[in-house]
């Protein structure tokens, strides 16, 4: 059984008014049940529908024996009876069962009104509600619809330039409410929406849209009334008006007509506009500066020739302005001469009297007016770039004074050599390598000859934060952070100093591989490196024989000085022959 409450207002003043509550029972067949619970007792009571009550039933609740009813068209009245001199009214505080109304297609939304009569004569006029509570009592906020208004956007089917709005919720019956700002006209409010207490609000910054403000109240008991929804629209424009010209519709096109005539197309509520014609294309319109139009038409009679520019701004109703839109337009003579007709321009024209856009402004380097040709970078007009190329470093061994353009041929020498050798008495020593270098260095390696090298150390290449790496005959070196060997073009620096054993002989440099820094316009320097000339190291005179296969064969002899004897073989000289002179060859050949 589902029960639907009325609420009858009784009004005693325009400020204070009492509730009265009615309620509808909806039967197990087409009839309804009505109750009624007034403040104050109620002597007649009327109800109105459209005509889907056929019949009524009420003499068969107890108080309303004592009642009459009428049908009067689409509208039946109820009066307590004088019996005796006593009236039985509708008693108040509690529910009271009148009349069942039955039809075949009766409910609740085929009754329009219900109204009754106090028993001292006050008039009350009933509203629908929805039991939200179920307290059986129609609250205010059941019975009381919210409204939306907005003092920047007030009329919802017009356009507003503002992208800004505010808005204002008529009601504060209801605890708060959810609320959705979004472009879907049919979005559903959930309890998951932005909830809010404060009844007024705005909202900045909006993009050009049309935007819907949904709503739903909850009451103070936590109920969220869905039949309460209400939906606000704000519609926002702030592009400039669409301006069409029927005499003059092509920017491009030169028109005899000097009486232009112009049509504005911009949404509804964007109906006055501000305007001025000038000859700057970027003019913006303002109250001082403009005209003041209350229509989308617009004709300028009597214009002069030559190039034009309307600009315009739309109005909407609160006197907001949208962005400016700008229209160019072209006025020409009968007798027109077309040409440049700026005096500053290499192609100007005295003759004409209409600027047709040929104006030129650069004289090449032929002299040509408007021409192309440009000096290269050798200052050759419309040259090719190839006549001053070369070697612009003076650093460079083979630079060229003549040159404009480096062509990344730079050639640079870099010259190593040994200075400062020494040797110890057990054949231990050291020995510098100097450098003189015009270009900077990223990395070097050579051989050495002659010696066992021990180690490299010192010298620009570890100042230089290089990382060296030697073993018996190579040396290398580079950084691994891009460190570089500075250049000294003017006096040698010492690179890295060799310590070593085992020297005799020459010793060389061979093999020199030496990496360059690249130039700022990103050539790889060619490089030419001059191998240092060979040292000598001496050594002590000791003769004898230093033939092995000989008798007197002396290993501590570093010169032979021609004793080798080849014919005994007593080879201990101890005047025989015999298996001892076996054993000293197999010694000696050990021992060498």
């Amino acid at each position: 059984m589902k029960i639907t409450f009325f609420q009858i207002t009784f009004y005693l003043s325009l400020i204070f008014s009492q509730n009265f509550n009615t309620q509808l029972t909806e039967g197990d067949s087409d009839y309804l049940v009505l109750s009624l619970n007034p403040n104050y007792s109620i002597i007649s009571f009327s109800i109105e529908h459209d005509g889907c009550i056929d019949f009524i039933d009420y003499l068969n609740y107890p108080i309303m024996q004592y009642w009459d009813s009428e049908f009067i068209g689409n509208k039946i009245n109820f009066e307590a009876s004088n019996v005796n001199g006593n009236i039985y009214p509708i008693p108040s505080e509690i529910y009271t069962t009148v009349t069942s109304l039955l039809g075949n297609n009766i409910n609740k939304n085929c009754i329009n009104e219900i109204t009754a009569t106090t028993i001292d004569n006050q008039y009350l006029i009933a509203q629908w509600c929805e039991d939200f509570d179920e307290d059986q009592i129609c609250d205010d906020l059941e019975i009381t619809n919210i409204t939306i208004n907005s003092s920047t956007h007030p009329y919802q089917n017009l356009w507003y330039n503002s992208d800004s709005i505010n808005y204002e919720i008529s009601t504060q019956l209801a605890l708060g409410y959810y609320s959705k700002l979004t472009t879907d006209s049919d979005y559903n409010l959930s309890l998951n929406d932005s909830f809010s207490t404060d009844w007024q609000g705005s909202v900045i910054n909006l993009s050009d849209s049309i935007y819907y403000f949904h709503v739903i109240p909850m009451d103070f008991n936590y109920n969220f009334l869905t039949n309460k929804y209400k939906k606000f629209q704000f519609n926002i424009n702030q592009n400039p008006v669409e301006i069409n010209s029927i005499t003059h519709p092509d920017a491009n096109i030169s028109y005899y007509n000097p009486n232009p005539f112009f049509v504005f197309q911009s949404k509804p509520g964007i109906d006055n506009y501000l305007w001025l014609i000038d000859r700057e294309p970027n003019t913006i319109p303002n109250q001082d500066n403009s005209n003041f139009l209350f229509s989308s038409n617009l004709m300028v009679p009597g214009l002069d020739i030559g190039t034009h520019y309307l600009h315009l701004v739309g109005i909407d109703e609160m006197n907001q302005m949208s962005e400016p839109s700008h229209f160019q337009f072209n006025i020409v003579s009968q007798n027109i001469i077309f040409g440049c007709i700026d005096v500053d321009a290499c192609n100007y024209d005295q003759e004409a009297n209409f600027d047709d856009g040929s104006c030129l402004y650069q004289i090449d380097c032929f002299g040509n007016c408007g021409g192309n040709f440009v000096f290269d970078e050798c200052g050759i007009c419309n040259g090719n770039n190839i006549s001053c190329l070369g070697c612009t470093d003076t650093e460079a061994i083979n630079y060229d004074s003549d040159a404009l353009v480096d062509d990344g041929s730079c050639e640079y020498t870099i010259i190593l050599d040994f200075v400062g050798l020494n040797i110890n008495d057990d054949g231990t020593g050291f020995i510098n390598i100097d450098i003189l270098n015009s270009i900077n260095i990223t990395g070097f390696q050579f051989d050495i000859s002659g010696i066992n090298i021990i180690n490299a150390s010192g010298g620009a290449a570890e100042n230089s934060g290089f990382q060296l790496t030697s073993n018996e005959t190579t040396v290398s070196g580079f950084s691994f952070t891009g460190n570089v060997i500075h250049s000294n073009a003017n006096e040698y620096s010492m690179l890295t100093t060799l310590s070593f054993e085992n020297g005799a002989g020459e010793v060389c440099m061979s093999n020199i591989m030496v990496a360059a820094e690249a130039r700022s316009n990103g050539f790889i320097p060619s490089i030419n490196v001059v191998t240092p000339s060979c040292e000598f190291i001496e050594q002590d005179v000791v003769l004898g024989c230093i033939d092995i296969c000989a008798n007197n064969f002396n290993p501590m002899a570093n010169f032979d000085d021609g004793s080798c004897d080849y014919l005994s073989p007593d080879l201990n000289g101890d005047g025989d022959i015999n298996i001892l002179d076996t054993v000293r060859m197999i010694e000696i050949i050990l021992n060498n």
